[in-house]
């Protein structure tokens, strides 16, 4: 309970405070928020396929992408052996981005929902549009996720300690 209280603590400053973190992490695009977003791409215009810009963007971060369509995870283990992850969902046919940033131990999991930029609305989807928007999203969001492997996984590790190494939530 100790331990699983301290990194409620952790969660709950980081999530009050995701919009200030984003716009403080050097996001590299402004994107507009998300009613000027679907005004500036017309519907129906592709955004192609949705993995390769991923993998390049967070394997040199040391995650891996699961997923073809739809829904996304990237993945990685930490020196003590907790999982972090980016869930992402893409939609199948609303063209829309929500990601969530969670770190896994054992007995407990931590989570954050990402903005796509600092203008975004929390806990929305995003039009994602073509496929420069969809570069530019994804571009964001290693960014952001970079920064959190920097800031908050550290403090959730501090306090939660290492997890068994046989311990894989994602199994």
């Amino acid at each position: 309970p100790e331990v699983t209280g301290a990194i409620r603590e952790i969660v709950a400053d980081y999530r009050s405070r995701i919009l200030e973190i984003a716009q403080h992490a050097n996001l590299p695009h402004d994107l507009p928020d998300p009613a000027e977003a679907h005004k500036q791409v017309p519907l129906g215009i592709p955004s192609g396929p949705k993995k390769p810009a991923l993998e390049r963007a967070f394997k040199p971060l040391g995650y891996t992408c699961h997923g073809a369509t739809g829904t996304f995870t990237l993945r990685r283990r930490t020196a003590s052996n907790l999982t972090v992850e980016l869930y992402m969902d893409v939609g199948t046919w609303s063209h829309s981005v929500l990601a969530i940033f969670r770190v896994l131990g054992m007995g407990f999991k931590a989570t954050v929902s990402l903005p796509v930029g600092a203008r975004a609305v929390l806990h929305a989807q995003y039009p994602i549009g073509n496929a420069e928007r969809w570069q530019q999203i994804v571009d964001n969001y290693a960014t952001l996720v970079a920064e959190l492997d920097r800031t908050l996984v550290p403090a959730i590790e501090a306090a939660a300690g290492p997890s068994p190494a046989w311990y894989r939530p994602e199994s």
